[in-house]
């Protein structure tokens, strides 16, 4: 982003900080005029705008397509309640930081992010109600005490161990809304995905669950087939073969619709899944 840009951008920040913002979104798309040309380098959010005690009044910050660099003096943001990164990069020692930093913080989105590998969030007091997109986890994540809504979309090939999925629901004992898209490719020489052997726990807060793409793979109906077994008060479980669309920075979404199911496709789902649903939970199927 070209300075004079970029200058302007800080200054509306200071001015909207001075005049106790609550919600800020920021979301600098920078494109190219001329395809041979390089896009322009992305806009440097100033942190620094926020230190010693500046910025106490946000409470939702949004920033798609930043960079970011923990300043020197910057104490996090006291009051943030919702935290949301788009197709930025940003390390896990960063992430960890700024999570630290927000005592308050309630809602995590990741989406499209790179360089995070081993998302780690071990703050023992923090309040987190909602995490969308986490990466991968590689080693057994600290639990999520206060959990109660998990948004997966996880690009994965197509014979990725998905036992990481129960690890996350089984460190989440509260939670009550779970949805999960996973975006399969095909298969690697050395699948991904931590290893993990499901316990005997039962998730006696999960009311819902949504699959998203679901294709019927082994791996995905033994993952339905977990969660009916393990939910006594699972409600609905809905198929769709549809992907997820939601605009950055945006909480709302909006499914692109697929193929209807086929009554056959309906059909040989419900019988794989009649032996694990003993708690008579309702099946949807949604294109």
């Amino acid at each position: 982003m070209e300075d004079f840009y970029a200058n302007l951008i800080d200054k509306l920040i200071s001015i909207a900080i001075c005049r106790g913002v609550e919600h800020l979104n920021l979301e600098t798309y920078l494109y190219s005029a001329n395809d041979q040309r390089p896009s322009p380098a992305p806009y440097k959010f100033p942190l620094s705008l926020f230190a010693d005690g500046k910025g106490l009044s946000v409470t939702k910050l949004i920033l798609a397509e930043c960079t970011l660099s923990i300043p020197v003096g910057f104490a996090g943001f006291k009051s943030l309640v919702e935290l949301s990164f788009t197709e930025m990069h940003i390390s896990e020692d960063m992430i960890q930081t700024l999570i630290e930093n927000c005592p308050n913080l309630e809602c995590f989105r990741l989406r499209l992010c790179s360089g995070a590998r081993h998302l780690k969030i071990a703050s023992p007091h923090l309040q987190l109600r909602e995490i969308m997109n986490p990466v991968i986890p590689e080693v057994v994540p600290t639990p999520f005490k206060n959990l109660k809504s998990l948004t997966l979309g996880a690009i994965m090939h197509c014979n990725d161990d998905i036992g990481w999925v129960t690890m996350l629901l089984e460190v989440a004992p509260v939670l009550e809304s779970f949805q999960i898209e996973l975006l399969t490719n095909e298969k690697r020489e050395h699948p991904g995905g931590v290893l993990w052997e499901p316990s005997d726990n039962a998730h006696r807060h999960l009311r819902q669950v949504k699959f998203y793409r679901f294709r019927m793979r082994q791996a995905d109906v033994a993952l339905a087939g977990l969660l009916l077994a393990r939910a006594p008060l699972l409600q609905t479980m809905t198929f769709s073969r549809g992907s997820v669309h939601r605009s950055p920075g945006q909480t709302a979404q909006y499914v692109e619709a697929a193929a209807d199911w086929t009554a056959e496709q309906r059909s040989a789902i419900t019988r794989r899944l009649e032996t694990c649903n003993a708690f008579g939970a309702r099946l949807e199927f949604r294109s």
